[in-house]
């Protein structure tokens, strides 16, 4: 009985163990038919994608492919900094390019006429300044009310007692002082030879102490200028007049850098800058030229009645080779002009002019156009298929007024979307256009102020 139970189990453990050796064959069985197979789909896909990309480039594709392939497109860039007018059709256009300034504005309103006598009597003698010589030696007078600032070389004096300089600058190398006023307190700048540059430093002075002008980053130069100082307490401009100027508008306790405005070109191989503040309401315009004997030079900074200053232009057609200094004083300030005695010394005799500045010519829109876009160099047709960048560099307050235009030879001009892509399609090749559009403007006094233009593009060729 016991026998015949032990072979039972023994059975029935052995059937068990067959049962499951051969579930394991299967599964086993049934995984390897499925990764051979998946080895083989993974073969034809890799087969597939292998042999579309042997395709050469020059072999024939399906009607579908040919729907939709493009032919190959050139990358173009027109950019304009205005430094001439080689890219501007000037028969075409009406704007204003002040080649000194580099930039496009509405045509300047002034005229420049002898003074009447009448007019020549607002300037006694005693108001008006000796004429600088930038190389030396300098000597300098300025008075509030019956205060007086002197100097004489190196030499400061105030009300005839001699004057102790910063104690900062005690052991500095100083090459130049300039003189300045505002209408409470003076200001003094000092040129100091420092190594191979010269650095410039800026004193407030109240009638007993000095006290320093600091600004956002050291007044540095490869070039020896002198100081020039405008404006009243909470409002005025510093200018280091050298080659290459260097100039802070101050408004309060903000410093804005405005040394773009004073560059090559403006500054003349550098000058002594005076400066007159003209102001009608919320209208700020101001009045640079030059007090250095043979550099007579009027530039004038427009606000376009924002805090910011916003352009300038360069009146080069006032002055003839045989006027030796220019002196300006403010007249008048009105909605509609600005009036400016200038007293103008020359080997003949001296002379007295008056400027009167009506602003721009800017009651109707005003138009730059461009010559063709070119690609090659050669003016030859192209068909735009894409706009990739456009830029206008403009002052703030004219950003959305501006508008940039584009045309090919049918004179059908479109706006172009500023900032981002554009896409079009032009079927035949053309010559293109550009145009920048400046609206008419109610105030006299405003002009929008472009420095520059980019327009990156596609082309067919």
């Amino acid at each position: 009985m016991a026998l015949e139970l032990r072979q039972n189990i023994k059975g029935a453990l052995l059937s068990g163990f067959l049962s499951a050796v051969l579930s394991v064959f299967l599964f086993v069985s049934l995984w390897l038919i499925y990764y051979f197979y998946s080895l083989r789909i993974d073969a034809l896909e890799i087969k597939t994608v292998s042999s579309a990309a042997a395709i050469p480039e020059t072999a024939s594709t399906t009607a579908s492919d040919n729907a939709t392939a493009l032919p190959p497109l050139s990358f173009g860039v027109f950019f304009d900094t205005f430094s001439s007018s080689a890219a501007v059709n000037l028969n075409e256009s009406d704007l204003y390019l002040d080649k000194n300034a580099t930039a496009v504005l509405y045509p300047p309103d002034y005229d420049w006429r002898p003074a009447s006598g009448n007019i020549a009597s607002n300037g006694k003698e005693s108001d008006w300044l000796v004429p600088n010589d930038f190389e030396g030696p300098y000597n300098d007078r300025r008075c509030l009310g019956e205060n007086c600032l002197k100097q004489e070389g190196n030499s400061l004096s105030y009300n005839g007692k001699a004057l102790v300089l910063p104690v900062d600058l005690k052991k500095s190398d100083i090459v130049a002082i300039s003189l300045g006023s505002l209408d409470k307190l003076w200001l003094v700048g000092f040129t100091l030879k420092d190594g191979k540059k010269y650095r410039g430093e800026v004193y407030y002075f109240d009638g007993r102490t000095f006290s320093p002008l600091a600004t956002p980053a050291p007044i540095i130069s490869s070039y020896f200028g002198l100081f020039g100082f405008g404006g009243e307490e909470d409002d005025f401009l510093i200018i280091y007049g050298a080659y290459e100027g260097i100039a802070y508008h101050i408004q309060k306790d903000k410093l804005t850098d405005v040394s773009r405005f004073f560059d090559i070109r403006v500054m003349n191989n550098g000058f002594k800058p005076e400066i007159i503040r003209a102001v009608y309401q919320d209208n700020i315009n101001w009045y640079v030229f030059s007090f250095t004997r043979y550099r007579p030079r009027l530039i004038k900074l427009w606000q376009n009645r924002t805090p910011e200053i916003a352009g300038e232009t360069v009146f080069e057609d006032l002055f003839t080779p045989a006027d030796e200094s220019a002196e300006f004083k403010l007249l008048e300030t009105g909605a509609d002009k600005i009036v400016i005695l200038s007293k103008i010394k020359s080997a003949a005799a001296d002379s007295w002019r008056v400027f009167s500045d009506y602003g721009f010519k800017n009651d109707k829109a005003g138009s730059l156009v461009f010559n063709p876009v070119i690609y090659d160099g050669e003016a030859s047709p192209i068909a735009i298929k894409k706009i990739v960048a456009s830029r206008l560099d403009l002052d703030a307050a004219s950003l959305a007024a501006v508008k940039f235009l584009f045309a090919d030879e049918g004179d059908r001009w479109r706006e172009i979307p500023l900032g981002r892509d554009f896409d079009f399609v032009v079927p035949t090749l053309k010559n293109f256009f550009l145009k920048v559009a400046f609206p008419p403007f109610q105030d006299k006094f405003y002009s929008p102020f472009l420095t520059a233009v980019l327009f990156d593009y596609y082309c067919e060729k």
